[in-house]
């Protein structure tokens, strides 16, 4: 579950960025 929360967190910044 960690590791997917992460990974859609990693997700979401990159496209903010």
């Amino acid at each position: 579950m960690l590791v997917t929360f992460g990974s859609a967190m990693k997700f979401l910044y990159s496209i903010q960025m």
